[in-house]
């Protein structure tokens, strides 16, 4: 069972109508997706890419993105998929976890990387630029030029045979941003793959478009299985979201799924000139981040009265986990956050503590270098939450916080014990060591529908610290641009508790939020 094979299949069942339209005009059908994709995944073969081999994807989001994806799926590998933005070495780290023999790159993410400053200078403005690690015996590089596309597309051959894999085989595999412990990628099985495309294809069954928006990779795919054509906006959070800004008021759009810091962003940029938007917009899914009924009433002041909008609970390890449309959210008047009816497939329960563990066919196979899981297995969430059962059987969520030290920023999770040693091993210009102890913790912002990240942290015995922008240019090149702090708190007595005296980190949000203006947790949801 390989899904790339069914994805080719789609793509031919539409011809030669457009697929996607990239921020600069250039528009890809589906037709030459199909055939750039065949024919790249011959000249991998060529040079010795081989069925199983795990391949790192150093592309902007857009067409070249799923050729390339497609072309690996079709020799039977597996896509190694990196956020950057944190560190080098923590990017170095990954690469080589996942035990990558390629890597696929953009001209432009290579000659960012030989440009001297170039990168430091890009993220300044907002864009991030991955390290591309020099070739070795065990790990070849492959730059995705116009020239050898153009040399792919001459090469498609319809009689390439497509890899067999089990269904149980990796298709992909996607690093969030850690976890307590060591940083962990979440391996896709095809199996898996396909089952999170049909839960998808369920929630998006009621509002079938012909053009939806997507900002990252895997929603140009999922945008192209239904037969949508894909409105790609990338870049800076600014600029990607005056790209989407322009598309949803030129009414050009059918359909978006994003986060709502997203939306905070678009409705800043539109200002008083903010006008309703009109029904060419026919959905709105929410995901990535908590929803509070405050947004979502802004929001539906601002949308059409007949764009549908879905709120989509879920994580990397299962997809989409439950749905609620806007209007139940909003109905709802009981404590914690409702995230409405679990998906068909996909099975929660409850531990005695609270927490809420998913299984089902869709989920993960495993972490890369950890035990391999079968679907029956369940995942531990990390949040805490109810279910109940409603009058027609089926099962409801309600969460009521996290269990486990998570931040969501900007759509990105950080993992602060991944981090935090980092923080603590900054040194001052002499070399002295700065911190005793630090602490990561996220506070919501309602203002800004987002967490936002602030490190508290005890001065070294005798150290005197570096003035304030000093130190958070010190913190943050420790934790990289994606967990860089927005608040540096100094703590002269960090709290403890318990025997082995560990950070009390409630005390710490407790005092944080007192001392910045913003709240421990989202409306609904109780701050741990």
């Amino acid at each position: 069972m390989n899904v790339a094979a069914r994805f080719l299949e789609l793509l031919k069942a539409q011809g030669d109508r457009p697929a996607i339209h990239e921020p600069d005009g250039t528009v890809v059908t589906f037709a030459e997706i199909r055939r750039r994709a065949l024919g790249l995944a011959r000249l991998l073969r060529d040079r010795g890419f081989r069925d199983g081999d795990p391949a790192v994807i150093q592309v902007p989001t857009g067409a070249v993105f799923t050729v390339t994806q497609l072309a690996v799926g079709i020799n039977g590998g597996v896509a190694v998929l990196l956020e950057p933005g944190f560190s080098d070495a923590l990017y170095r780290d990954r690469v080589a976890a996942a035990r990558s023999k390629w890597m696929l790159v953009h001209p432009l993410v290579l000659w960012a990387n030989r440009i001297p400053g170039a990168r430091s200078f890009l993220e300044k403005r907002g864009t991030l630029v991955p390290e591309v690690l020099p070739e070795t015996d065990g790990l070849r590089r492959v730059v995705l030029s116009k020239a050898l596309l153009r040399k792919a597309e001459a090469a498609a051959d319809e009689s390439l045979g497509i890899a067999d894999v089990a269904p149980r085989a990796d298709a992909s595999i996607i690093f969030t941003g850690g976890s307590t412990g060591q940083p962990k990628g979440v391996r896709l099985s095809h199996g898996a793959v396909a089952r999170i495309v049909a839960n998808i294809g369920g929630i998006a069954r009621g509002s079938r478009t012909k053009t939806y928006i997507a900002d990252n990779p895997q929603q140009v795919v999922f945008g192209l299985v239904f037969g949508n054509e894909i409105l790609v906006a990338r870049g800076p959070m600014k600029k990607r979201a005056a790209r989407i800004l322009g598309l949803l008021e030129a009414g050009k759009a059918g359909a978006y799924f994003g986060a709502p810091y997203v939306w905070m962003e678009m409705m800043e940029q539109a200002g008083a000139r903010r006008a309703r938007l009109s029904d060419a917009l026919q959905a709105v899914y929410l995901g990535g981040a908590p929803v509070t009924p405050e947004f979502l009433r802004r929001l539906r002041d601002w949308l059409h009265p007949e764009t549908r909008i879905e709120l989509i609970y879920g994580m990397t390890e299962a997809g989409p986990v439950a749905s609620v449309p806007a209007e139940e959210k909003l109905a709802w008047t009981g404590e914690g956050d409702f995230v409405g009816r679990v998906i068909p497939g996909i099975y929660v329960t409850r531990k005695e503590n609270g927490e809420l563990v998913v299984s089902g066919e869709a989920l993960f196979t495993g972490y890369v270098g950890g035990a391999e899981r079968s679907p029956e297995d369940g995942f531990d969430t990390g949040d805490l939450g109810e279910i109940r059962t409603t009058t027609d059987g089926a099962r409801e969520l309600i969460l009521r916080g996290r269990i486990k030290d998570m931040i969501i920023r900007g759509g990105i999770n950080i993992y602060p014990a991944t981090l935090e040693d980092g923080i603590r091993a900054v040194r001052d210009a002499s070399g002295r060591p700065v911190f005793r102890e630090v602490a990561m913790i996220g506070l919501w912002d309602a203002r800004a529908e987002d967490e936002v990240v602030v490190v508290c942290w005890q001065p070294a015995a005798g150290a005197t610290p570096p003035d304030g922008a000093v130190l958070l240019r010190l913190v943050s090149a420790a934790t990289g641009p994606n967990a860089a702090p927005d608040h540096l708190l100094r703590v002269d007595d960090m709290p403890v508790m318990g025997r082995l005296s560990k950070v009390d980190k409630r005390a710490l949000r407790e005092l944080a939020a007192r001392q910045y203006g913003l709240a421990v947790a989202p409306r609904g949801q109780t701050g741990l």
